[in-house]
């Protein structure tokens, strides 16, 4: 917990840092790491995102954790777009720190194959999602794409629910965007 910790808070203060917003303007702290916080009474449930945005120094957040495995921080974000678009939060930061456990895991199947370790470090990811400021990029959340539970794993569907199903509703083909 504590690599992962650093790597998120590392990247937290990058990411506020490099939108010129104040650490104050951070209402809410969305992690979604594949890290389980907690303690023997907890077992995982606790709470990165408050703890990182203590670190960070981010005292008006508060937040909560989302757990999506590998699509986590797609879920996140869609999450951060929405609570910004409410109106409930100005100012959400999405973050997360790199988890040792994985590290471990991908390069012990890496060893075993006879290839060199090809995860060997740790990284962070964050992004600040606000109300839109007329420069920066919008997230259109009308045209989301969905991996339903219904849909299957085969990768034509997986492509077809998170891509071109959402464009056909809107009218679009792939080559329009």
């Amino acid at each position: 917990n504590i690599a992962y910790k650093a790597s998120c808070v590392l990247a937290l203060l990058t990411a506020v840092s490099n939108s010129g917003i104040n650490k104050e303007d951070v209402e809410y702290v969305i992690d979604c790491s594949e890290e389980a916080c907690g303690d023997m009474n907890q077992r995982g449930g606790g709470n990165f995102a408050k703890s990182a945005a203590e670190i960070a120094g981010l005292n008006n957040a508060t937040g909560s954790d989302c757990r999506g495995f590998c699509a986590a921080p797609a879920h996140a974000i869609v999450e951060a777009a929405a609570l910004v678009a409410s109106g409930a939060y100005r100012t959400v930061a999405v973050t997360s720190g790199g988890a040792t456990a994985k590290l471990g895991m991908n390069g012990k199947d890496h060893v075993k194959k006879g290839m060199p370790v090809l995860e060997d470090m740790l990284g962070g990811f964050a992004a600040i999602i606000t109300a839109d400021d007329g420069v920066n990029p919008e997230i259109n959340l009308s045209i989301l794409g969905r991996h339903s539970v219904g849909t299957g794993s085969a990768p034509q569907a997986v492509i077809s629910s998170l891509v071109t199903e959402p464009l056909e509703r809107n009218g679009l083909k792939i080559t329009d965007i």
